[in-house]
């Protein structure tokens, strides 16, 4: 858009551009429309105490910061379109610490299949069942394989799954239900003694 990069970084830091002229590049450059850059709106991020994320060892910070970048657009698109239509709000994503079942992993993920209603046998598709209880899964390119998904759920909205287009089936369905252990079973504020190992159990 012409400006410095420090001008850019007070942009990315939520100040106003400066001049009209300045905000109508950013519109054109970035692809939105002007009311998106008005919403009353928090991001998350990797810091946060909502965000989980499925991820390799190798993944650089600055692409993981593109990332969450990415999944709060996704984020702020939702909760405009929540805004727009009547909802029936119904969230059956309980909160199950694995401590309160002795740490016994399985039996979480029995008691989520319960309050679910959900058969016995092979799960025909989660993603049905995480939308029936309230859930958001969407699919993003996240320009990379490097990372599986994100799942987020700040207080007040839906628990959202944000997986990776770029994944096989098998490996989406997988990360899919870790995420999901994850909402069940975990919080920043709870932390277990291997939260990776037990969203895997899950």
């Amino acid at each position: 858009i012409g400006v410095s990069v420090a001008l850019v970084c007070r942009y990315e830091l939520g100040d106003r551009p400066d001049g009209d002229e300045h905000f109508a590049k950013l519109v054109t450059v970035l692809g939105f429309d002007e009311s998106f850059f008005g919403l009353d709106f928090a991001p998350v991020g990797s810091s946060s105490s909502v965000v989980f994320h499925r991820k390799r060892a190798a993944l650089s910070p600055r692409v993981l910061k593109r990332v969450y970048a990415l999944v709060n657009v996704k984020r702020a698109q939702l909760l405009q379109l929540l805004r727009l239509v009547d909802v029936e709000a119904v969230t059956v994503f309980p909160k199950l610490p694995s401590d309160a079942f002795d740490d016994d992993v399985p039996r979480v993920a029995r008691e989520v299949r319960r309050l679910w209603g959900m058969p016995d046998g092979p799960v025909q598709c989660l993603t049905r069942h995480i939308e029936r209880a309230g859930g958001v899964v969407g699919l993003c390119d996240f320009g990379t394989k490097m990372i599986d998904g994100v799942h987020i759920w700040p207080g007040g909205e839906p628990p959202q799954f944000y997986m990776n287009e770029l994944m096989p089936p098998d490996r989406h369905r997988w990360s899919l239900a870790h995420e999901v252990g994850h909402a069940v079973m975990h919080t920043a504020f709870s932390p277990t003694s291997d939260p990776e190992d037990e969203a895997d159990a899950f």
